[in-house]
């Protein structure tokens, strides 16, 4: 795997840690695959995980009440997000 790298947003403590991969308001979920445009950085600035495996957080705004959300990602999901979020950055 190529070396992945901070773009967009940027994490702050004042965003929501969505742990169950939701906005506060419930909106997006788990098929964040047929969503996957909405993700609006990536930071490997990022509080660490608990288990110490995830390389970094996906920083999400929610296309119902626009807040901005994360959550940790594990290398292989922030492959697969990388190819296929048009606004991920492909240098």
């Amino acid at each position: 795997m190529s070396e992945f790298k901070s773009w967009g947003e940027r994490y702050s403590p004042s965003l929501y840690h969505a742990m169950d991969l939701a906005c506060e308001c419930g909106h997006w979920g788990f098929d964040f695959i047929m969503k996957i445009d909405q993700v609006v950085g990536f930071s490997l600035d990022g509080p660490p995980s608990s288990s110490g495996l995830d390389i970094g957080i996906v920083i999400v705004e929610c296309p119902l009440c626009f807040s901005k959300f994360w959550f940790h990602v594990r290398e292989i999901l922030a492959d697969k997000m990388r190819h296929f979020c048009s606004k991920w950055p492909k240098d």
